[in-house]
């Protein structure tokens, strides 16, 4: 993985920190939503000669860090126990580990670039690593972005639904002229359609972390051929444009545990008055795995995106399918909706125990 280590010290080599690191630095640094700042943050940074005089955990959570970052003696908030209580997907996801409900037996997939796929979060866990584009040069070529999908999805220790199976179809990281990745994600789900005809171990959920425009009327037309061909197979897929008709992602509040309700908010760049009416699913504030080692681990920092919602989405989804397998996503978010928790802002947050509650007592009715 040096190759790996040698890119994100080259990343970090693009911008300086702030001389000295407090809350109100680290919110005018973390402040471009998509910037290198707001993405990699202190990875594979050394804080030697930054003043750390000010800099306590209120700061820390809005900052990306990795095991490559060196902290020094200096450093006065506990970032090694940030980055593993971060691991915890909240939302009282963990209570339904120990009843079991964890996402046993049911296959899902994601689609994007490709990961280290021998890091420990996926030991057990992927079934099988699928190459979209078999002959392409940059297929060993990996990339943070589906390792954190994959990982928030199930991941052992990450990971929502941390007992599924994990079909992971890897893309390289060249874009399709204007239409992104989508030509890679319609070769995918092909693969995913021919899987489900002559498998009976058959994929119930595809997770895609990327949307299109709604102007894109080819793109649309596309995806629901794909959405109805998968239907067929009780398979559905999962994507920014029909994740956005309900959901939205949230970072969170200094000082709230991680299963409080009242820990998640909009962030700064959530202005649009939709996002107070949908349900929030965490997404910032939280621990992955890193390409740069088997056991290496980042903590993403706390700004707020539908990358990362998606596939915690789609966990709770595997939950769900675990205890109620014909059920369909339409279905699955009519629960959520009758389910979901208004916290002390007003604002509407996913409830992961109270959707399983919800199954359970359809069971027994």
């Amino acid at each position: 993985m040096n190759e790996y280590i040698e890119r994100l010290n080259y990343i970090a080599s693009r911008y300086e920190l702030p001389q000295k690191l407090n809350y109100d630095s680290v919110l005018e640094f973390t402040k471009g939503m998509g910037s290198l700042e707001s993405i990699w943050g202190l990875c594979n940074k050394d804080l030697s000669n930054v003043d750390l005089s000010e800099f306590d955990e209120r700061a820390l959570i809005l900052l990306a860090f990795n095991d490559c970052t060196n902290f020094t003696e200096r450093c006065k908030p506990d970032y090694k126990k940030l980055m593993n209580d971060s691991k915890d997907p909240g939302l009282g996801v963990s209570a339904l580990h120990n009843e079991g409900i964890c996402g046993i037996g049911v296959n899902v997939a994601v689609i994007d670039r490709p990961i280290l796929r021998t890091h420990q979060e996926f030991n057990g866990r992927l079934k099988q690593y699928i190459l979209v584009d078999p002959e392409h040069e940059d297929n060993d070529r990996v990339d943070f972005h589906g390792l954190v999908c994959a990982a928030f999805l199930c991941g052992n220790s990450c990971g929502v639904a941390n007992g599924a199976n994990l079909y992971y179809y890897a893309h390289p990281d060249k874009m399709d002229g204007d239409i992104m990745y989508w030509g890679y994600y319609f070769k995918a789900l092909d693969m995913i359609i021919e899987h489900n005809k002559s498998s009976n171990d058959t994929i119930r959920l595809v997770s895609i972390s990327a949307g299109f425009p709604r102007t894109r009327e080819d793109l649309s037309e596309k995806m629901n051929y794909y959405i109805s061909e998968l239907k067929k197979y009780n398979c559905h897929i999962i994507y920014s444009n029909n994740f956005g008709e309900s959901f939205t992602c949230s970072s969170k509040k200094y000082g709230y545990s991680n299963d409080d309700a009242n820990c998640y908010c909009l962030d700064r760049w959530q202005v649009n008055a939709w996002d107070r009416q949908k349900i929030m699913v965490p997404s910032g504030g939280r621990t992955s795995p890193c390409n740069s080692g088997e056991d290496k681990y980042m903590y993403c920092g706390n700004q707020s995106c539908y990358s990362w919602a998606i596939p915690y989405l789609c966990g709770v989804y595997a939950l769900a399918l675990q205890c109620a397998p014909s059920l369909g996503y339409d279905d699955f978010v009519k629960i959520a909706d009758k389910t979901k928790i208004k916290n002390d802002d007003g604002l509407f947050v996913l409830n992961p125990q109270g959707i399983i509650e919800h199954i359970r007592n359809a069971d027994r009715a």
